[in-house]
């Protein structure tokens, strides 16, 4: 066993500091570390999406913001989306997210195309289609009503020039991000482009943590009216611009504009969000959440409101500064202690207990997950410990074992890491296959064993 030098000892410690120092805008996104490439059930989709990297190729930072480099292609299932002949197309874009969100002076309505990234990478857009009724611009066709026939398995499809994404919440993605519905809270599923985050449907009763779990209702309504002949703060039209009558071909809900906020419907307000206490936020956030109705259906306005909370960040143009940090998904301990793998979005590692013992959470029920650690190395590099191409962040030579995770997509696995006088590197990392398409890979975990 290779002894760890004082060197060796100051850099993990240093990166632990690095590590744990960043917040989730830094810390949460789904970095793919392993070459994951994307997939289809669709041929011709598939043929296109497996060439590409999946999720997010890097993560970077400087005291100002976040800078997220992605594909745009999710590692879930993408396509078929039927009568869209769009195939997803690498976006390689940079998404710019504020680390201090400042409410707005004056609300800034969202706009056509991306306004904001989920933590997939993948962009996400608003309740717009970009037409409207006898192109008026005054009844704005909504694009869960006009193109929810188009949209995959994930409620995601592609506008011109490639650009995957969703209009409301991410169903396959939610899964993959650990959406339990109701058991807990939702997880945190991407950021907008004002700097806040988004959650799923599921929050704490009480904005102060406690209460329960329930699903978040948003406080925009349906309209109760027939004819479309006033906006929705009650300004009357003149003939030429009503809307067409309510109907089996436009019913409530086709258009922006049958809708209104009603102020103390829901828990959310007129951009969809709230203050609240979140898991990532213990002291409390403003957040977005990506609402749905009683039966688990997107419930308008989806994921932001008309208009955004916060300042919105330019993203005309972002890049990644050259004197930017890049951050990778790995977390660094000190100290005995069980490692807890969360092999839902490169969740964050911790330490519960003394004892050594590794265990996965989260991962699909009745799978299998593979581990792989080491004993010799200090800071982790890639190998292929299955043999076919799946690359864990643990050193040669390598204990690789397997086992049936349980209904609950658990397991705890007994590690047998040597007794030592000083101190031991040993670095962990687990895969676990069963999510469709691809597999989950966790995040790795290093620690310093005395």
């Amino acid at each position: 066993m290779k002894p760890l030098r004082l060197s060796d000892a100051a850099l993990l410690c240093t990166l632990s500091t690095s590590a744990l120092a960043q917040g989730p805008e830094v810390t949460a996104w789904r970095q793919n570390l392993y070459d994951a490439k994307g997939a289809s059930t669709n041929a011709t989709i598939h043929a296109a999406v497996s060439t590409l990297p999946a999720d997010v190729q890097q993560v970077a930072y400087d005291n100002s913001f976040v800078y997220v480099l992605a594909s745009g292609i999710p590692s879930h299932y993408c396509g078929p989306f039927p009568g869209n002949p769009g195939v997803p197309a690498d976006q390689a874009l940079v998404h710019k997210i504020t680390l201090t969100p400042t409410p707005a002076t004056t609300p800034q309505a969202t706009r056509l195309g991306s306004i904001g990234v989920m933590l997939n990478g993948v962009p996400f857009f608003n309740q717009e289609d970009g037409r409207s009724y006898f192109n008026q611009n005054t009844w704005f066709q909504n694009a869960l009503h006009f193109e929810l026939g188009g949209l995959d398995a994930a409620l995601g499809h592609p506008a011109p020039r490639g650009v995957y994404h969703y209009h409301c919440y991410p169903s396959e993605y939610l899964l993959q991000a650990g959406e339990t519905y109701g058991s807990e809270h939702s997880p945190l599923i991407g950021f907008a482009y004002d700097g806040y985050p988004v959650y799923g449907p599921y929050g704490y009763s009480n904005t102060t943590g406690g209460g329960g779990i329930r699903r978040m209702e948003p406080g925009w309504q349906p309209r109760n009216i027939t004819v479309r002949q006033t906006l929705p703060d009650g300004t009357p039209l003149p003939a030429n611009l009503y809307g067409p009558v309510v109907s089996a071909q436009f019913p409530i809900g086709a258009f922006i504009e049958d809708f209104e906020f009603v102020t103390n419907s829901g828990d959310l307000d007129e951009h969809n969000g709230r203050f609240a206490v979140t898991p990532e936020y213990p002291n409390g956030t403003y957040a977005y959440y990506a609402t749905v109705d009683a039966n688990g259906d997107p419930a308008f306005p989806y994921l932001i409101g008309p208009t955004y909370y916060g300042a919105v960040v330019n993203q005309q143009g972002a890049a990644i500064p050259a004197n930017a940090t890049t951050y990778r998904s790995q977390v660094v301990s000190t100290g005995a202690g069980c490692g807890t793998i969360d092999l839902s979005a490169n969740g964050s590692p911790t330490v519960p207990n003394p004892g050594f013992g590794l265990s996965t959470s989260r991962g699909p029920a009745s799978g299998v997950a593979f581990y792989g650690f080491s004993v010799v190395s200090l800071l982790p590099e890639a190998a292929d410990v299955l043999g076919c191409g799946t690359y864990l962040d643990v050193n040669s030579p390598i204990i690789a074992t397997s086992a049936a995770l349980d209904s609950q997509g658990s397991h705890t696995l007994p590690v047998p890491i040597p007794n030592s006088t000083g101190l031991v590197g040993v670095a962990f990392h687990a895969v676990a296959l069963g999510f469709g398409a691809a597999f989950e890979v966790s995040n790795s975990l290093t620690f310093l064993i005395q």
